[in-house]
């Protein structure tokens, strides 16, 4: 089934109409079958051309999406492999694009599910190819090679009663994951009882390689350069900018202030602002005991109003080439994260993602899509 072209869109911009099941989600592609793989109600996954309005059926999950839940997709860099996740709840599949097949079922386990986005992200190793890092209970993560579906990190999860000092136990409810673009860093976004969040990075190369118990040693040595998090909200607005720097828009609680696990924080000499900011963080930068990370960007943005119970915040952050792009639910505009300075605002439009390759911002309809066109920025 083609999209349409319609007239409806802002100034710049170009409406593209889908008739029938209404679209849940989309990422962006560079492929031969289109510029977006779209998502909709009937569990079909389709290659979307935005030059043509053209769509290409990739692939259905035999689940109609129109009753309940979040359903959101991922992507591999390859661009053959799709996660189909219900965010805030349990289910997901994963389906290889060049057949059409299923080729792995996900189950995050059910436990405080609903206060969490799903935890997936496709990374790709130099040895074992495609992976799929996801959630397989609330406080553990596990990394899958596809399309074999072979565990790489198989570890024995630990009894709570039995949990010592030499334990590898942990208490932690992992919510969104965010890898970097070379896959050495993977920054996950949770919390903890009761309830605090906490952002914190793995080393996902050292995983990857054998360090199988990484991710529950990452957070238990507590390391105040990789623990990032320091306030009371997690689904935070996220966003990896390069191979080392990472965006994360937060404000500052009372948690931060009272806690004497954030009192030596990086980000506590420049958190004070009470409406929020971006903080772009350097994970690399050196960092000496007792004093902030000389790899930190602030750009005083007011964090986004965050919706009742655990729902994804209102603002999103997006890279664009090298540039950030900052929705806060009203306008979008584009700074250049190194010097902190806005180059340009876009009104009038309310964007899904921001495609890099067609230098766009895309907006989703449940009947269809809006793409307008970025500025073109002089520097």
């Amino acid at each position: 089934m083609d999209f349409e072209s319609a007239n409806s869109a802002p100034a710049g911009g170009r409406r593209f109409r889908r008739p029938g099941s209404p679209l849940v989600d989309a990422v962006e592609i560079d492929a031969e079958y289109g510029d977006l793989l779209v998502l909709d109600a009937d569990g079909v996954l389709s290659g979307l051309n935005l030059d043509t309005g053209e769509a290409t059926r990739l692939a259905g999950i035999g689940q109609p999406l129109l009753t309940g839940g979040r359903w959101r997709l991922h992507i591999d860099t390859d661009e053959r492999f799709a996660a189909v996740v219900e965010d805030f709840g349990t289910a997901g599949v994963v389906v290889d694009l060049s057949t059409g097949d299923t080729v792995m079922r996900l189950d995050a386990g059910d436990y405080c599910a609903e206060t969490v986005p799903a935890s997936v992200a496709f990374v790709q190793h130099p040895a074992h190819g495609t992976v799929l890092v996801h959630r397989t209970d609330w406080n553990r993560i596990d990394a899958t090679a596809l399309p074999s579906g072979r565990c790489l990190t198989a570890r024995q999860s630990e009894d709570p009663a039995e949990a010592d000092e030499s334990s590898h136990y942990l208490d932690y409810f992992y919510g969104a994951i965010h890898a970097s673009p070379q896959g050495r860093w993977l920054l996950c976004d949770g919390w903890v009882w009761q309830p605090a969040a906490v952002q914190y990075l793995i080393d996902l190369a050292a995983w990857l390689d054998g360090a199988v118990y990484q991710p529950e040693e990452a957070y238990l040595e507590n390391d105040l350069a990789a623990v990032m998090g320091f306030g009371d909200e997690w689904t935070l607005p996220c966003v990896w900018l390069d191979a080392s720097h990472v965006a994360l828009w937060c404000r500052r609680s009372p948690l931060a202030v009272d806690d004497e696990r954030f009192a030596e924080h990086p980000l506590d000499p420049v958190g004070a602002h009470d409406e929020g900011a971006i903080f772009i963080l350097d994970v690399d930068a050196p960092r000496q005991e007792n004093t902030a990370s000389p790899g930190v960007t602030v750009l005083r943005v007011p964090a986004p109003g965050r919706p009742e119970g655990f729902d994804w915040p209102v603002g999103r952050l997006f890279r664009c080439g090298d540039l950030l792009a900052v929705h806060d639910g009203i306008a979008t505009s584009l700074w250049d994260w190194r010097t902190a300075q806005p180059v340009a605002t876009i009104h009038e439009v309310r964007p899904h993602l921001l495609h890099e390759h067609r230098s766009s911002l895309i907006e989703l309809h449940t009947d269809g899509v809006t793409e307008t066109p970025l500025p073109r920025i002089d520097r």
